[in-house]
């Protein structure tokens, strides 16, 4: 079983090659394992490393986030190519590699520390849109209804062809969406 291991001193970062190659399409098991800080001694497993379906690049799947669509089991990717065109997951996978272990720390413990805001969206005094993906299991569109009936004045629209990053995925329909929006307000 090869591995390789990417370090600093806050973050060591495991790859295990599925030398297998079963399942088909699985290039690596990948690991976090956080070294110092206040996430010292704890570890994120279950990252996945795939070659795309299509060829010419790799996604990440997080853990345990698996869903079944039509029947077909799949894993949730951050970020797919809108129309085959991985320029958007490109850009992205830059910034995630340019980012400091330091910086990626904090914002884990950032999100992990922020209230519960969704009793404040009735307080919203604007007209709001919110716009999510079809394909996003983090906000889905079951969440994102319900946080726009909670918000007075609000539309709420799901892009088919999108995940969690719609701006990206999808990016003409979002605009699109968007500046329709704008002229109505």
């Amino acid at each position: 079983m090869a591995t390789t291991n990417i370090v600093n001193a806050n973050v060591t970062v495991k790859f295990v090659v599925n030398e297998k190659g079963n399942p088909s399409g699985k290039l690596a098991d990948a690991e976090l394992h956080f070294n110092d800080g206040v996430f010292a001694g704890l570890k994120l497993i279950g990252f996945t490393v795939w070659e795309r379906r299509s060829g010419g690049g790799r996604n990440v799947t997080f853990p345990a986030r698996t869903y079944s669509v039509n029947g077909e089991r799949r894993s949730f990717s951050l970020l797919r190519p809108a129309a085959g065109d991985a320029t958007a997951q490109d850009r992205v996978r830059e910034m995630i590699l340019e980012s400091s272990p330091d910086g990626v720390v904090a914002a884990l413990g950032a999100m992990r520390e922020r209230p519960d805001s969704t009793d404040l969206l009735g307080e919203i005094k604007v007209p709001t849109l919110l716009i999510g993906g079809a394909e996003d299991v983090l906000s889905t569109p079951e969440i994102m209804q319900e946080m726009a009936k909670k918000i007075p004045n609000s539309h709420h629209l799901t892009l088919k062809a999108a995940g969690h990053l719609s701006n990206l995925e999808a990016p003409e329909e979002f605009n699109g969406a968007l500046l329709k929006f704008l002229k109505e307000v």
